[in-house]
């Protein structure tokens, strides 16, 4: 299967707040769709009916709880250090990703020399986390 990049993909559908932001997006030339929560890739479908059923799942829940994520949200710049290895190992692993590389234990260790506080901080600037986002 074809990886897209974000930008590659057509939106459908958008719902957010101030701190939280899901987009249901479908890739151009074919039935693939994708759903998007705060800028990262959460799930992939070829199958509308599927896709579908999640996309209402994820805006029923967004309506329900909307408000606790606007009032818990952090930005990048609030994380704890611990949050925001957390943060660079995902952004990092989800750029060799789609160059079509894998990732080391030994990468993931050594996060720090690898992305840069000022990189993650551009990347994610406007996205709020949640206690959830993180293990």
């Amino acid at each position: 299967m074809k990886e897209y990049k974000h930008e590659e993909l057509e939106l459908i559908n958008v719902l957010g707040g101030s701190k939280y932001c899901y987009e249901f997006m479908k890739a151009p030339e074919k039935e693939l769709y994708f759903i998007y929560v705060n800028g990262a890739k959460f799930a992939t479908f070829e199958d509308y009916k599927n896709a579908l059923i999640i996309h209402d799942m994820m805006q029923n829940h967004f309506a329900e709880y909307a408000h606790i994520y606007e009032a818990q949200g952090m930005t990048i710049r609030e994380l704890t250090p611990e949050q925001l290895t957390q943060v660079k190992q995902r952004y990092y692993t989800q750029k060799q990703d789609e160059k079509g590389e894998g990732v080391s234990w030994g990468e993931l260790a050594q996060i720090n020399d690898l992305v840069s506080d000022a990189e993650i901080f551009e990347h994610y600037e406007g996205v709020y986390f949640v206690p959830d986002d993180f293990s």
